[in-house]
């Protein structure tokens, strides 16, 4: 991660020595240590807060599109049924007599006559 050789270290932890003194530097070394965990403790939230907002996100879309497929489906059914009803031949109704049959069977029996 830091990307340090052998030389760096030992460089770094000489300046250290002279800079913080040797009684101070394994406390100066411990306070260190839990600065980085806690540098990374953060950055490891903060990766995982991107990642879930990432995936709300994706999951969101994938929503919407599953919907608008869905919509296009039943719109293409609906479709492809109504297509299906006009093709169908539907059941003709019963004839009943038109008006100028029944008034031809009426002409013959006037209401005021009486049998």
């Amino acid at each position: 991660m830091l990307n340090l050789g052998l030389t760096e270290i030992a460089f770094i932890f000489i300046v250290a020595i002279v800079v913080v003194g040797p009684e101070r530097l394994p406390t100066v070394v411990r306070w260190v240590g839990r600065q980085y965990g806690k540098l990374m403790r953060a950055s490891d939230e903060l990766r995982r807060a991107f990642v879930i907002e990432a995936d709300r996100v994706d999951a969101t879309a994938r929503a919407s599109d599953l919907k608008k497929r869905r919509d296009e489906a039943r719109a293409r059914i609906q479709a492809a049924r109504d297509s299906d009803q006009k093709d169908t031949p539907q059941p003709r109704e019963m004839a009943t007599p038109s008006s100028t049959e029944a008034d031809t069977e009426s002409e013959g029996n006037d209401p005021g006559e009486s049998p």
